[in-house]
């Protein structure tokens, strides 16, 4: 390696800029390509991630009519045709009327097997079985987490009755279904009203 004195070189020399902390007048070796040999090893940097990824929760609010009351939460699928609307949104790939905005909740009895809940492929585009319900949803965003979109529907003391529920998705305008929950069944009489809140966050 060519060794030269710093002391009489710019003090930027090619993509490399000298620190005035750098004494002058020391030897520096440069390689073949004319890099100075201390900054020619390779440096591994950080990796930079920015996975974002889409994630449902459900928390279903039992309330009986002597006021007790029940929560549970359970965690959804993410369908296909639901990654396929968000890509389509941001690349403006969009019907007019816009179509992929969840505006349904649907409930069925189809979702377990011999009492335990069935397997969601994420192709899926609709329930295991006939719907029951059909319900549309209050849609809100959560003021504390501005990436979390919240959707509420109610089956009330008079709806279902007799039914024991298994399955419930979220369905767009276009009809098709954004995601989907299997649960074990819940026997559904009319001394039960039943809140669903549906949260979509980005993480």
């Amino acid at each position: 390696m060519d060794q030269i004195s710093i002391s009489n070189i710019p003090h930027i020399v090619g993509n490399f800029t000298w620190h005035d902390s750098m004494p002058m007048g020391d030897k520096i070796n440069f390689d073949k390509n004319g890099v100075p040999a201390h900054l020619s090893q390779t440096v591994q940097l950080p990796e930079c991630q920015s996975d974002v990824r889409a994630r449902g929760d459900v928390e279903i609010i039992i309330d009986y009519d002597d006021g007790k009351q029940e929560r549970r939460e359970m965690r959804n699928t993410l369908l296909r045709k639901g990654k396929v609307a968000l890509a389509k949104s941001l690349t403006n790939d969009v019907e007019d009327p816009y179509n992929f905005f969840i505006n349904r909740m649907l409930f069925g009895t189809s979702g377990t097997s011999s009492g335990t809940p069935k397997f969601i492929d994420e192709t899926r585009n609709g329930l295991f079985g006939t719907t029951l319900i059909n319900k549309t949803v209050i849609s809100s965003v959560d003021e504390s987490a501005p990436t979390t979109a919240i959707f509420t529907s109610v089956v009330t003391f008079d709806e279902g009755n007799g039914s024991s529920l298994s399955e419930m998705l979220l369905q767009m305008l276009n009809g098709d279904a954004y995601s989907m929950i299997t649960f074990p069944d819940l026997g559904k009489t009319s001394s039960m009203q039943l809140t669903f809140n549906w949260r979509i966050s980005f993480l």
